[in-house]
């Protein structure tokens, strides 16, 4: 499964560029400080799009601050020792180097961008209270938000987990006990005035990592808001309280997090659309006045 390599690179990556420099035997030259910068992008990109709602947010520090302190050393080492002269094996490496610097300036300027949008949002409540929870999916980018745009290239919906006391969004990466996530079971509350227009309930709850690709959006409705309509999935069985219809505030209880529909864990879905002529257009969203992108963490307390 792809999140098994999603863990493994976020571990591995760092140590790759640490390895890096340690096989470049002198400082002073092109080799070098390509590499010192190759080792800065990969622990940045690394920083801001490893799997740390499955390792856990603590470690994002702990592995940026030991894999610094090696890196450190080494560069107090190298900067000391004389220029070895160069030749051609060093230029095929120089190339190399200078194609992952680019990949990597590219990859992190694409994931910071990502986390701003100057386009006309609409301006939601953040749906879940009383605990920390982080963005898996989300953003303005092909990168923090590949899985959505995979399958809509303009979808800014994001996808929503909580974090226990250990800053992880649950206890294994893949228990078969749903209720092992911390999100499972979180009552949600609607994020925004409007009508529910759109009602599904009844679908059974998913034992992870199984999903059901035939209702995708599993237990969910859908609150239009004026022209606006939020899209809220993969809630849990038989608890949506408001019918098709009904009016709801924000604020108002509309049931809980499930693991229902495409899902391969329990995990809130969100997004916005607008209709035009039959055809749905993705809307920016912002939780009171934040867009948020991959990994970012919000902080509720009602």
């Amino acid at each position: 499964m792809l999140i098994y390599w999603y863990v493994i690179l976020t571990l591995l990556l760092p140590l790759l560029a640490l390895f890096n420099l340690v096989k470049q035997q002198s400082a002073n030259t092109y080799n070098w400080w390509s590499s010192v910068l190759l080792f800065l992008l990969i622990v940045v990109f690394i920083y801001q799009t490893g799997a740390w709602p499955y390792i856990g947010f603590n470690w994002r520090y702990i592995i940026v601050l030991v894999v610094g302190f090696f890196a450190l050393l080494i560069f107090r080492k190298r900067i000391k020792s004389k220029v070895p002269v160069i030749n051609s094996k060093h230029y095929g490496q120089s190339a190399i180097i200078t194609i992952f610097v680019l990949l990597f300036t590219y990859t992190n300027i694409e994931v910071v961008l990502g986390g701003y949008n100057k386009e006309q949002a609409i301006d939601l409540s953040f749906p879940l209270h009383n605990g920390s929870y982080a963005v898996m999916q989300g953003g303005d980018s092909e990168i923090g938000n590949a899985v959505h745009r995979y399958q809509t290239p303009d979808s800014y919906a994001i996808d929503i987990v909580k974090l226990n006391e250990h800053k992880r969004r649950g206890n294994q990466l893949f228990s078969k006990d749903i209720s092992d996530y911390a999100i499972y079971g979180d009552t949600i509350y609607s994020p925004c005035d409007g009508t529910i227009i759109t009602y599904r309930d009844g679908v059974d709850e998913n034992i992870p990592p199984t999903t059901n690709s035939k209702v995708r959006g599993g237990n969910h409705i859908v609150i239009k808001n004026g022209e606006v309509k939020i899209l809220i999935c993969h809630m849990q069985k038989n608890s949506i309280q408001p019918q098709k219809g009904d009016t709801v505030k924000t604020g108002d209880v509309i049931g809980l997090v499930g693991n229902t529909g495409f899902s391969i864990e329990p995990h809130l879905h969100i997004q916005a659309y607008q209709t035009f002529n039959g055809v749905n257009k993705m809307v920016p969203m912002r939780f009171n006045g934040r867009f948020l992108n991959m990994n970012d963490i919000i902080y509720t307390d009602n």
